[in-house]
């Protein structure tokens, strides 16, 4: 897909008249940390924060019980909304719509693949302080570095993009 094609993202100061638009790309696994995420956003104030949800989200192995407890109470109001899986083509559109997106593994992914898709596209990461994201993100440059399944800094991170970064100053 050509990465190159996605159009920047709004300034700070764009982005606190809107909810801040935060895209998940990949499965619905347990061991990706989306169940914490979707707890996350839904601790922020309705008009803060908009969750998109592209990928799959199968039973875990055989198991359907995760994707239900992540998706079976979830209401309009909580803004998170989840749109399916997607192909490679598709790619450049689904980054178009996102402020930043959030790999919020709880194990030790190797190379980190959606987090340097994003990156290429120009759009900000949140990711989890292990495996091979920690590798892909310059923590305060192009994103931020956050500690696996750690729901309150997660949650707090996303209060932080929101304002613009620390004291108001954009970090991207």
């Amino acid at each position: 897909p050509n990465l190159d094609a996605v159009p920047p993202v709004p300034a700070a100061a764009e982005r606190t008249k809107r909810p801040l638009r935060i895209g998940y790309l990949g499965t619905g696994f347990p061991s990706k940390g989306l169940d914490g995420l979707v707890h996350a956003v839904r601790q922020q104030q309705p008009h803060q924060v908009r969750r998109d949800i592209h990928g799959n989200t199968v039973p875990y192995h055989g198991d359907m019980g995760f994707p239900l407890r992540v998706f079976g109470d979830l209401h309009a109001h909580d803004r998170i909304h989840y749109h399916g899986p997607y192909n490679a083509q598709q790619l450049p559109h689904i980054l178009a719509t996102v402020d930043v997106v959030a790999v919020p593994a709880l194990w030790a992914e190797t190379f980190g693949l959606t987090a340097r898709e994003a990156l290429a596209a120009g759009r900000p990461v949140l990711v989890s302080n292990i495996g091979g994201l920690q590798d892909a993100v310059r923590d305060g440059v192009d994103g931020m570095l956050l500690p696996p399944g750690d729901r309150a800094a997660w949650s707090e991170a996303r209060s932080e993009e929101r304002r613009g970064g620390e004291g108001g100053r954009s970090r991207w």
